[in-house]
């Protein structure tokens, strides 16, 4: 992976906050302490963001080494010992220091850029060039702050099961929007294989963006998709999620804004593009009656799809597992 790339995606990651919750209560508590020390209370909020970004290049970079990064219970207060080692120039990083640093460097230029039309002209040139010296740290000390937290443990191991993430989408409150997340309960009620995962979302593509993150072979999405087809009639279908690389930055910017509204799609798009979508995703839908309407509760016809969708995701996950799934673009079920 090129820097560009690198700091691109880490960017656009950054949008959905991934942050663990160890790395949460580590960021609020150096924060804290910058509110304390620092004159303009705009310097510890610009800490936070920065923080974030350099998190974000970490993590990225963590998916594209082979064999994956196993989750490590690591000691996050190391942060400031690792970031020295990087600014030093010891091995710290996955990718090699080369490709890292530039990334580094290419979003702590983004950070300081957003910083300079509102604040660049009113401090001295001194002042700047701190201020500089201090995103650059706390880029730094956020990357430091995901490596500490993950230990040493990079790839290796013997292979474990496909890791399956199915996960059920939709609004529990317009009737059959809700169609995804009952499909995602009633899996949830029987013994899965090993490796595979049931989670429901509801309407948060944020929450999907960042449960990708752990590393998925595979992933299946349930939800209600108007097709044109028979009420209650279920589909298998091969999303087309869109390649944001092709797009100009500013369109590539606007396309990510705003994860909290996301849309399936949406979300799907966005995890493409920070390199966290699994090459096997794939959608099991239902044509639903009536989405719009403002009620708990399946229609009938949708209600009774539900378990013809269940086993349709257990054929899925059969075939995965097996390396036999099919490759078509959408595939009707039932009726």
């Amino acid at each position: 992976m090129q820097a560009e790339e690198l700091a691109f995606r880490a960017r656009a990651l950054a949008q959905s906050h991934p942050l663990t919750d160890v790395a949460t209560a580590f960021r609020a508590e150096h924060v804290a302490l910058e509110r304390q020390r620092q004159a303009m209370a705009q310097f510890a909020e610009w800490a936070a963001v920065a923080f974030m970004s350099g998190y974000c290049v970490r993590r990225v970079e963590e998916t594209t080494v082979e064999g994956g990064v196993a989750a490590h219970d690591g000691a996050i207060g190391r942060a400031g010992e690792i970031a020295a080692a990087l600014r030093a120039g010891q091995q710290v990083t996955l990718l090699g220091d080369a490709v890292v640093v530039e990334a580094l460097d290419r979003v702590i230029t983004s950070e300081i850029a957003k910083r300079s039309d509102q604040w660049r002209e009113q401090v001295g040139e001194t002042e700047w060039t701190e201020f500089e010296a201090y995103a650059a740290w706390w880029v730094t000390f956020g990357y430091a702050a995901r490596a500490a937290e993950m230990g040493a443990t990079v790839g290796g191991g013997s292979p474990g099961p496909m890791k399956i993430l199915v996960v059920g989408v939709g609004n529990m409150l317009q009737g059959d929007d809700g169609f995804g997340v009952e499909v995602a309960r009633r899996l949830a009620e029987r013994p899965q294989p090993d490796g595979v995962k049931i989670d429901e979302i509801g309407i948060g593509g944020i929450a999907l963006v960042q449960e990708l993150m752990a590393g998925y072979d595979a992933c299946i999405v349930l939800d209600a998709v108007d097709r044109g087809r028979p009420p209650g009639t279920v589909m298998v279908i091969e999303p087309d999620v869109i390649d944001v690389h092709q797009f100009t930055a500013d369109v590539r910017h606007d396309m990510l804004a705003d994860m909290h509204l996301a849309t399936p799609s949406r979300a799907l798009m966005v995890a493409r593009a920070v390199g966290v979508l699994p090459k096997l995703t794939i959608m099991v839908g239902c044509q639903p009656d009536e989405i719009d309407r403002l009620e708990i509760g399946l229609s009938p016809v949708v209600a009774a799809a539900v378990e013809h969708a269940i086993a349709e995701v257990d054929r899925c996950i059969a075939e995965f597992r097996a390396g036999t799934n099919r490759h078509e673009p959408v595939r009707q079920v039932r009726p």
